[in-house]
């Protein structure tokens, strides 16, 4: 008997805490792109992987478990099929650089969180609901194509390619990044974004979204001077960009 309380609380505990850092990356980069802030998880590839280990031992619980679970416990299991469906789409939009390895974690979580969903919800529209739902959201947000460009220029402005140097403001309150945006065939570019300092929590963090100051052709980060001249002024070869503050 105690055995079987143990086990439920167990996993209803693990079911909650999936619940939760799933939202995270979801309502993280709508929460901040609505105050015009860009939203960071602390590593997108470890994140995933947590997710997914979680996911897993939530589901092998589920099926060494022969018991009943509480309502609560099956009200979760009816969410996170959606919410894990969400999140693996918002993941993928917002880290493409980390595309390979993000999504083969998001789909098994995602199918996880779904056969355990199956186990735990009991009334068949329910159920049906619980697959049906998630679904629907992904195939609706990639046919309307306005999803995506919406998280990916509002919400979350995404690097474009590999950070070679990032220079703080004398200040310290801003920082540029030179980033080499290499597109294989098609060449690339050489960009410069400045950043202002947000919030920094460990693990995630909120800047302002960032500026696009320089854009130029690819492979001139190889020879290129940044440095500040104040918090207003940034210097790219001997050139003067002006920076500016948005409230």
């Amino acid at each position: 008997m105690k055995k079987d309380v143990a086990m439920k609380t167990v996993i209803t505990v693990l079911m909650c805490i999936l619940l939760v850092l799933s939202l995270l990356v979801p309502v993280g980069v709508i929460a901040a792109g609505s105050f015009g802030y860009a939203f960071r998880i602390f590593d997108i590839t470890v994140y995933s992987l947590i997710l997914c280990v979680l996911s897993v031992c939530v589901h092998v619980l589920s099926v060494i478990y022969k018991g009943e679970v509480g309502k609560f416990t099956e009200c979760v299991s009816f969410i996170l099929p959606t919410v894990s469906s969400v999140n693996a789409l918002v993941s993928v939009i917002c880290y493409p650089d980390s595309f390979f390895a993000v999504a083969p974690l998001a789909v098994i979580a995602a199918v996880c969180c779904f056969l355990t969903a199956y186990k735990y919800v009991k009334r068949l529209p329910l159920k049906i609901a619980a697959f049906a739902l998630p679904v629907v959201l992904i195939v609706v947000a990639f046919i309307s194509g306005t999803v995506i460009p919406m998280l990916r220029n509002t919400f979350f402005k995404v690097v474009p390619g590999e950070v070679i140097q990032t220079v703080d403001s004398p200040s310290g309150n801003y920082y540029a990044e030179l980033i080499d945006d290499g597109q294989g065939a098609l060449g690339g570019a050489t960009k410069v974004w400045v950043y202002e300092r947000g919030v920094d929590a460990g693990l995630f963090s909120a800047v302002k979204s960032p500026q696009e100051v320089y854009w130029g052709k690819w492979g001139e980060f190889n020879d290129m001077e940044i440095r500040w001249k104040d918090d207003d002024c940034l210097v790219i070869n001997s050139t003067e960009y002006k920076i500016d503050h948005k409230d």
